[in-house]
């Protein structure tokens, strides 16, 4: 989880520089400060609570935020200054925390603060990726191409997040009706239906009895059910911002059949998009490794990627790096890596890997959806012919024993 540091160093001039950056952990922040050529004093972890900033940026909608780093990126390379195009970026959005935000920056920037700073000032705006890429941009001053650079990922990104939400949508409405179904039947239909059966006092079938014993179960215990269910989604919510728990439960949908292989692509094609992206805007092997274990949120892989990017840092090749998790990395994106890096190209390589990954991911996603999609009305068809059948069974008996 990243945190907010506040550094002092020195610059290769020997002038004495401070400020703040957002980082994993202070090794990071070293790290940052060194390939600067910066000489740490001191690396101190803020503690706040959550800033005004960081909430602003949850209420800023994907498409919203994607919208306007398309417009920005554009702006600065047609050699727009960056003080109008923020001015015009604000006084055009309808979202008001976007709005805030860019005025309050515009601001800060005139006052003699460049806008990477900015944004390290106030961590949670933008994508610890987003803000590593415009302070190269600023650095090489083709800040306008590396803006545009991270809206391709950022929409690449937006996209294959709404493709995995619109094929999950239609199995969790389906399990949601079903379970509404299914209850209706249980807690309202099936008592009263059962109790005018069953009369006579005959001896009911074990499939009646069954659920029986779960329509009571519903009726008398559903407050403490849903108790449980509260408690559970809290303690996992509390679980899960333990790294072990994350590490667990991350590998264990890997071993999964079908849930792990859309993993495996998924976590591969952020990891070749983003790092090509990265090597090609001329951003240096370990400040992208970490803006690329920052940007995953699978806890195996980030921890992978963090350890590649120590061995990389102890004088290993990518390549050599990979293979040291080849059970986490696909032998295509360890072989396209050792080709670029053997021809120079190890940016355009693995930008064709990542197109790759992201073909293999929606079809492994499409395939997954074609089969849960029968299977969850197979599975809806038997619950209520089971209810069914324990409803009229003991109609079918007494019709036996009157005859």
């Amino acid at each position: 989880m990243s945190k907010t540091y506040r550094y002092e160093a020195f610059d290769q001039d020997g002038n004495k520089v401070a400020g703040q950056i957002f980082a994993s952990a202070p090794s990071d922040a070293e790290t940052w400060l060194r390939e600067r050529s910066w000489t740490p004093v001191s690396i101190e972890q803020i503690y706040h609570a959550k800033n005004r900033w960081s909430q602003q940026r949850s209420r800023i909608p994907e498409d919203t935020m994607n919208f306007f780093l398309m417009q920005f990126g554009s702006l600065l390379s047609s050699g727009c200054p960056l003080i109008m195009s923020l001015n015009a970026l604000a006084s055009q959005s309808s979202n008001p925390a976007l709005r805030r935000f860019l005025t309050e920056a515009k601001n800060k920037i005139e006052a003699g603060k460049s806008f990477s700073e900015v944004l390290r000032q106030a961590p949670g705006v933008f994508p610890h990726l987003f803000v590593t890429m415009l302070e190269v941009g600023e650095v090489c001053g083709m800040m306008g191409e590396s803006i545009q650079r991270y809206s391709e990922i950022y929409s690449r990104q937006a996209k294959t997040r709404k493709k995995l939400f619109n094929a999950s949508l239609y199995p969790a409405m389906l399990l949601i009706a079903t379970a509404l179904v299914v209850g209706a039947l249980l807690i309202w239909v099936f008592p009263v239906f059962i109790e005018n059966a069953t009369r006579s006092g005959q001896q009911l079938p074990g499939i009646t009895q069954f659920v029986i014993a779960v329509s009571d179960l519903l009726r008398n215990y559903w407050l403490w059910l849903l108790a449980f269910f509260v408690i559970t989604l809290f303690t996992y919510s509390a679980l899960c911002k333990n790294k072990n728990f994350r590490t667990l439960r991350d590998r264990f949908i890997l071993s999964l059949p079908w849930l792990g292989q859309i993993s495996v692509s998924k976590n591969s094609a952020i990891i070749a998009d983003l790092l090509s992206t990265l090597i090609l805007g001329n951003v240096p092997v370990l400040t992208a490794l970490t803006a690329v274990a920052q940007a995953l949120d699978n806890q195996v892989y980030k921890d992978a990627i963090l350890h590649a990017k120590k061995a990389v840092g102890s004088g290993s090749s990518i390549t050599q790096a990979l293979q040291a998790n080849r059970d986490l990395f696909p032998e295509s994106l360890i072989l396209m890596a050792d080709v670029g890096e053997k021809t120079g190209k190890t940016g355009e390589m693995l930008q064709k890997t990542g197109a790759i990954f992201d073909e293999e991911l929606n079809m492994r996603v499409e395939r997954a959806l074609n089969l849960i999609q029968p299977a969850l009305v197979i599975l809806m068809s038997i619950v209520i012919f089971i209810i069914a059948l324990a409803m009229y069974l003991p109609i079918f008996d007494m019709v036996k024993t009157v005859r």
